[in-house]
């Protein structure tokens, strides 16, 4: 979702920048390649300088939300606060104002999506019992700041929103703008637990750079035909699932934990399993009532062909090879190349 996200704003980036340019499906695809061609080789062939160059690309972020957000508040209309915070409609067709709400849902539920990436990583974090839950909770807790900054900003810029959807470029920032101016890795340990087909493959590691890069390329041609957040989030009912399972039936089996929640894991694994299913089945909705071809959500058909070829592949071969998660791996040389 993500990739596309990115191959869509550019194109609005550049019709805002050339009226004349129309703007073709088949343009965002290659768009889409190239962004993914562009993210995999950065980290395959600039792993070694990443790390030296995230607190920089961090300010940068932080220099470029202001960059767009100040512009907006000088030279934007505004729109009154009794139709930013009291009016709503359902453009979907629902008929039903509370519908269209939960199926129009998924660009905020997008926007949450992610936020374990921190876990990802927790091979190479010192201490990461602790640091990797209270990283996680402040960039929540930091992206939820901006995230409403900008959802504010957006609302009170939007004087006619008919007039904003109608127009040619398809994200309303960019309509604003006018008036105004880490899964590799998870990949990579499955793999290594000998969890999916071609493991040997793909939990190789480059003896050089010592990544996964195989795990990387896989990922990118993955990322171009995701399913985005229909995927993550069912990995969230599962994963916080089981530990759920575990948490209420065999408490003992917890190790000692850094960082717990004590008394309140239980309602909290509990929420987040009811919010994740949740969200999970509004995802499958296409946004508009009597949906065309064009306008179908296709994440169910899709979902449940991979889901039938995921069983399918366990119990012909996954429950013969995998039997759970390596617990030491340092000093192992098969995944080296």
């Amino acid at each position: 979702m993500g990739l596309f996200l990115v191959g869509t704003l550019i194109q609005d980036i550049i019709r805002l920048n050339n009226p004349s340019y129309v703007g073709q499906s088949w343009h965002g695809s290659l768009l889409v390649i190239a962004v993914s061609c562009g993210t995999v080789s950065i980290n395959i062939w600039g792993s070694r300088i990443i790390p030296h160059t995230q607190n920089a690309i961090f300010a940068l972020s932080l220099v470029a939300f202001v960059a767009l957000i100040v512009p907006i508040w000088a030279n934007a209309p505004l729109a009154e606060s009794k139709d930013v915070w009291g009016h709503c409609e359902d453009k979907g067709g629902w008929g039903n104002l509370g519908l269209s709400v939960m199926v129009g849902q998924l660009p905020a539920i997008g926007a949450f999506l992610g936020i374990d990436t921190a876990a990802h990583m927790s091979e190479q974090v010192r201490h990461a019992g602790d640091a990797v839950p209270k990283v996680m909770m402040a960039v929540l807790c930091f992206n939820f700041v901006l995230t409403m900054n900008a959802m504010v900003t957006l609302g009170y810029h939007l004087p006619n929103v008919q007039e904003a959807l109608d127009d040619e470029p398809k994200h309303p920032m960019i309509y604003v703008l006018m008036k105004s101016m880490s899964v590799p890795r998870d990949l990579f340990a499955f793999a290594r637990d000998d969890g999916l087909p071609f493991f040997e493959w793909l939990s190789r590691v480059d003896q050089a750079r010592k990544i996964p890069t195989n795990a990387y390329i896989f990922c990118g041609v993955y990322a171009i035909t995701s399913l985005g957040a229909v995927s993550v989030l069912q990995c969230y009912c599962l994963s916080i699932g089981c530990l759920l399972w575990r948490r209420i039936f065999h408490p003992n089996t917890f190790l000692a934990a850094r960082f717990s929640l004590g008394r309140w894991g239980v309602p909290v694994n509990l929420t987040a399993v009811l919010f994740s299913f949740w969200c999970f089945f509004w995802c499958f909705c296409p946004q508009a009532n009597h949906p065309d071809a064009a306008g179908f959500n296709w994440s169910s058909p899709i979902f449940s062909a991979v889901i039938i070829a995921a069983m399918m592949y366990y119990f012909v071969v996954g429950r013969k090879r995998y039997v759970g998660p390596v617990a030491l791996v340092e000093g192992g040389k098969k995944h080296f190349s």
